[in-house]
């Protein structure tokens, strides 16, 4: 009778700490930087990135924002994989259908292999159905394929923007910095690319923020000097890869930058004729003239800086986080920076922000932002470079009283997720508390029926009875 006793309550247990390894051992994104972020409805969507093992990933995450967002127990959905291993690029949602995104650009590879991946300049996915389709676009710009390290934004009217960009794919270009702004009309799939005049500098590794009256501030960032000097223009600086990598499921090893001079041979990657963006002098160009200005801000003095991350409040303000600074004759990584600053577009001031570090993330450069009614969610990003380190954590700062919080309460009424791969983690509690419960009580009432068995009187057998 105690052997069975100690098994139900071993049985008891055991049942219990795998329901509880279910609860605990959630699908999570790896850490990575340079992934491409949009938030389509209350979907904060994930494309891509590189990891600190060496690879880069074809990868697609979200989060769900319908109601609440804590740091600490946050639950991850994956969604269809890319068609491609993706870098670096630029993404815009849909402004017709708004749920269909535009990835455009980017350091794109085969999955299956090495090498750089060339068939299509932008890739279309429609969050509704979680499919992939690559749009046939009008009067493409060629030199475009495999832009990367810049930002794009997309206006009223349905017209992407996306100015400059670096490309060290494509050895029959004799420029790897460029200048242009390439204009894609989803409503036509048109392209079309509008050359600058030289004293527009060449930019790369910048933020691009859309303003209400149809302009485009572009701060941060690393210049090169008059395209008329360009065609022998090194390679920029790139996010921090590590020399040894491994190979994951379905990611990629990432290959060197070849740089190429104009008799078509590799150089050696000594950077020259580079600057930093000046963050207190910042360009602006009109997305209903197509002409250029210059802004020159007051207040706080920023540090020119590259990799780091901007949202447009609601009142008009812009807040910026982070960013890294290297060197840039060796393109090694000299200091990322943990700042949190904010732009006021009225009296175009600069404030450098001296807040709490309680909940604070770590100083993050290659990271995402993303301005979800009143608070800016921070993810990912690489915190290090001696040793290589990136984040797979996500940060929450309240735009209203400039506060890192751990949980926000969002008031949206939007609609959930459709396309769940993952059950909600209050399900899961539920369930797995349920679960355990009815085993419990099972057990116990088991243990009790037996116990109340064995205390029974035996009948006392009489004449003319039969004993059993």
């Amino acid at each position: 009778m105690l052997f069975t006793y100690v098994f139900f309550i071993v049985l008891f247990f055991a049942v219990l700490n795998s329901v509880c390894l279910h609860v605990i051992c959630q699908d999570i994104p790896s850490s990575r930087h340079g992934q491409t972020s949009a938030l389509v409805g209350n979907k904060l969507y994930f494309f891509g990135g590189y990891m600190p093992s060496g690879v880069f990933t074809d990868e697609v995450w979200y989060l769900n924002l319908s109601s609440s967002l804590n740091t600490e127990t946050l639950l991850w959905y994956r969604d269809t994989r890319m068609l491609v291993v993706y870098f670096s690029g630029a993404s815009c949602v849909s402004t017709i259908d708004k749920f269909s995104v535009f990835l455009v650009g980017g350091e794109t590879y085969n999955s299956n292999s090495m090498t750089y991946n060339f068939s299509a300049p932008v890739y279309e996915f429609n969050s509704k159905a979680s499919n992939w389709t690559t749009p046939i676009i009008i009067g493409f710009n060629s030199s475009f394929i495999n832009r990367n390290t810049m930002q794009g934004v997309i206006n009223n009217n349905s017209k992407i923007f996306i100015f400059g960009g670096y490309n060290s794919t494509n050895p029959n270009s004799k420029t790897v910095i460029y200048n242009d702004m390439n204009i894609l009309d989803i409503t036509t799939m048109n392209w079309l690319t509008l050359t600058q005049s030289d004293d527009i500098p060449s930019c790369i590794a910048y933020t691009a923020t859309l303003l209400s009256d149809g302009r485009i501030i572009y701060i941060g960032g690393i210049k090169y000097g008059p395209l008329s000097a360009q065609n022998s223009a090194p390679s920029p600086p790139s996010p921090v890869r590590p020399g040894n990598t491994t190979f994951l499921t379905r990611d990629i090893q990432a290959p060197a930058p070849i740089n190429i001079n104009n008799e078509g041979n590799i150089i050696a990657p000594i950077i020259s004729g580079l600057s930093y963006i000046d963050m207190n002098k910042i360009l602006i160009f009109d997305t209903t003239t197509y002409a250029w200005s210059n802004k020159t801000i007051i207040g706080d003095s920023l540090i020119g800086r590259i990799g780091h991350s901007i949202v447009l409040t609601q009142n008009g303000n812009i807040i910026l986080y982070g960013g890294s600074i290297v060197n840039l004759t060796t393109s090694d990584t000299t200091s990322i920076l943990s700042e949190l600053a904010v732009l006021n577009t009225i009296s175009w001031t600069w404030s450098i922000l001296n807040v709490s570090k309680t909940n604070a993330p770590p100083p993050l450069t290659y990271h995402s932002a993303t301005l979800y009614e009143n608070y800016m969610i921070i993810s990912f990003g690489q915190t290090s470079s001696l040793p290589f380190e990136d984040s797979n954590k996500i940060y929450i700062l309240n735009t209203l009283t400039y506060t890192w919080v751990i949980m926000s309460n969002f008031t949206s009424n939007l609609t959930t997720p459709t396309n769940q791969t993952q059950t909600s983690l209050t399900s899961i509690v539920g369930i797995s508390v349920g679960i355990g419960l009815l085993i419990l009580i099972g057990v116990f009432s088991f243990i009790i029926f037996l116990l109340r068995k064995r205390r029974l009187p035996k009948p006392i057998p009489t004449p003319g009875s039969i004993s059993k």
